[in-house]
Order: C-alpha cells, then structure tokens, then sequence
C-alpha cells in the first residue's frame, strides 16, 4: 500500500492542504450551505463530497500532531513490554496496516468520518449539509486527534440513549452502553463524556445551572489531579517523544502570547463558542417544541462547555485540557446548527454566521502555517 512520503509540511504541501480546503468550501456551498431554499434537498449521501471530506480528513497535514502520530506508526514498538504512545488498540491498528500511516489514518480518521455520517444519518438529518458544516467549520479539529474517532463512537451510542428504537428500548441501550465503552477503548478522555451523560437526567433551568456550576469546579479539580485517568498515561510520561509532543503544547502556549495567538485563540475558540451561544438561544426560545433527543444533547452540550470553561480558572502550566474538553463539542455543535435550520428555527444568516466563522478559523491556520514554513520556523 502506498505511504506518505513527506516527513514536515513544505510550502506546496501547505499550498495543496489550503487549495484543496477552499475549493471544497466554494465548490459545494450552493447545494449545501444551506439555505432556505434547499432545505428540503435529498437525505442521501453525496458520494463526491464524501470522498472529498475523506481526502481533506486524511491529508491535511498542518498540525504537529499529524506528524507525531506518523513517527508513532513507523517507529511503532511491537516487542513484549516495549513502551509505545496510545491506547493499545492503535496498536492493533499499526499491525494491521503494517506500519502503513496511509492507512492508519483511513482507519481511524475515516472511521470517524463514516461513523460521524451514520450519527448524523441516525437522527433524521441532511448527512451532506452536516458533512459540509462539519468540514468547513471543524476540518482542523477533526481531523489532528486520534480521538475524533473515540468521540464519533461516543456521539453514535449516544443517538441510542438520546433516541431509542421505540420498538425495542432495550436494544438501544445495549448499544449505547457499548459504543460508550468503544469510545473509551480508543481514547481515554472519552471518560469525561461518559461521566457527564448522567446530566441528561437533569432538566435544565436555573437551579440544575447553578448547581452545575456549583459541582464543575470540584470536578474539574478531580480531574485535574487524575490525569492520567482521564486522558491516559501517556498525557504525562516523561519519555523522549512525549516530552517533544508536550514542548509543542507548551510552545503554542507562548504562541498565544504574541499577536498572532491572540487572534488565533480568539477566532478558534469562537467558532465553538459563536455556534455554542446561538443554538442555545435559539434552543431556549423555542424549547417547549424540541424533542426530546435534542433536549438531551443541548443538555450534554452545555456541561461540556462548562467543565471545558473551568480549566481557563485552573492553576496549570497549559490550557491543553481547556481546548481539548472544548473540542469535543464539534459533533454535537453540527448536529444542532443543522437540526434548528432545517427546522426553520435558525435562520440563514445565523447559520451562515457560524459557517463563516469556522472557515475564517481555519483559513487563518491555515495561511499562517503557510507563513511560517516560509519562514523556516514550523516546528514538529
């Protein structure tokens, strides 16, 4: 099978990455950015736009990540008792593909994005329109952490507790328990989301949010003294590579002090928060004719929200546990963005105000890592 052949982002990589990104988000923004006048468009899958999301997920290369997980795969260590980097079943992976990074990435980012589709398919949504958003708005998140496929398992057995089979119940939360325990199987913070489904039982009015924000802080102290429960091991060994993988958070901490992270911070923190505060608006105003599954996902959403805001407040020497909870929003943010516009409660301009503002996130990474490798200062 053939494997990548670069090592470090050059400047026709980057070229190719941010050339590939536009032309996804100008070639299908009329069929699917939604509008009013398209919303009734067909619920099958777009096999063109599909397999352009699948390239853009797999082969966007900008972020360090994407490149410490090749060295993962390549150097991985099968001896007995070796010390490798990740859950174990990355490992099963890398045998399977053998040490191919090609492939690595189809299995776990593609099966993200197939999973991610069937989710979105599951609850009665336009799949291309969810598909479009989630690229445009989300492509750099999605597509640079292992555990975007632990989260798409996570969301996909959430679907079967948020909205059972009403024919068999029972089913359903058999499957929910097991994609729940899936998600954790390939990747451990996974647990933060499982933790937190119990706040469906909770209705949401003042007194369930006080009592959140009451709760959260102690939480998120708990977490913060169980790391390595949370998000693994691997999250604080001292090892050769993850002391290089951890000088890279740490260097985009003192990214975030000059101008360029201020701006940067701002807009891709916005993305989810812009998103985030629109459909809970519009939720709020018109929660007495929403399902019940979507009152379930508002719920989890905002408690993700919530404990991702309480790490800002925490003395910590890095934001990583900030962003990193803040990230697994994504999924959960497309689907509501989608579902309240197909339903007319969010109109164009609000959608469309969330569509842009991804983009201009990811563009602005994007030209700005273009910069630098121009520079010479792109650091792996």
């Amino acid at each position: 099978m053939p494997d990548f052949f670069w090592t470090e982002p050059s400047i026709p990589i980057v070229l190719v990455c941010l050339l590939a990104y536009v032309l996804f988000a100008v070639g299908f923004y009329r069929p699917y950015a939604m509008t009013p006048g398209n919303i009734k468009a067909k619920r099958g899958v777009s096999v063109p736009m599909w397999l352009f999301a699948l390239f853009l997920v797999i082969f966007v290369c900008i972020d360090s990540d994407w490149f410490h997980y090749q060295n993962t795969v390549w150097d991985y260590d099968f001896t007995p008792n070796a010390r490798n980097y990740g859950e174990p079943i990355y490992g099963f992976i890398i045998y399977l593909v053998s040490k191919n990074y090609l492939g690595f990435r189809l299995a776990v980012w593609g099966g993200a994005l197939v999973v991610a589709t069937a989710t979105f398919k599951r609850l009665g949504l336009n799949p291309n329109y969810c598909l479009y958003l989630l690229i445009c708005a989300f492509l750099l998140k999605f597509n640079y952490a292992r555990a975007s496929l632990a989260m798409a398992l996570y969301f996909f057995g959430f679907s079967f507790l948020a909205k059972p089979w009403k024919r068999h119940p029972e089913r359903s939360f058999l499957l929910f328990a097991f994609f729940l325990y899936l998600s954790y199987v390939f990747h451990t913070s996974c647990l933060i989301l499982v933790a937190l489904t119990i706040v469906i039982l909770l209705p949401i009015n003042k007194y369930t949010v006080t009592l959140l924000l009451l709760v959260l802080p102690f939480a998120g102290y708990y977490i913060n003294n169980n790391i390595d429960m949370f998000f693994g091991q691997d999250f604080l060994v001292s090892d050769e590579y993850m002391q290089s993988k951890m000088q890279g958070y740490y260097a985009k901490q003192a990214e975030g002090a000059n101008l360029y992270g201020q701006i940067a911070n701002v807009i891709q923190y916005g993305a989810f928060y812009v998103a985030a505060f629109i459909c809970i608006k519009k939720y709020f105003k018109h929660s007495k004719q929403m399902p019940v599954w979507v009152k379930r996902l508002v719920k989890l959403t905002i408690s993700i929200l919530l404990v991702s805001a309480i790490f800002i407040f925490v003395d910590m020497s890095s934001n990583v546990l900030f962003y990193r909870i803040l990230f697994m929003t994504f999924i959960p943010l497309v689907i509501l963005s989608v579902y309240l516009m197909e339903r007319g409660l969010l109109t164009a301009r609000a959608y469309k105000f969330i569509l842009f503002w991804g983009i201009a996130s990811n563009l602005y990474r994007l030209l700005y890592v273009l910069y630098i490798v121009d520079q010479g200062r792109y650091t792996i």
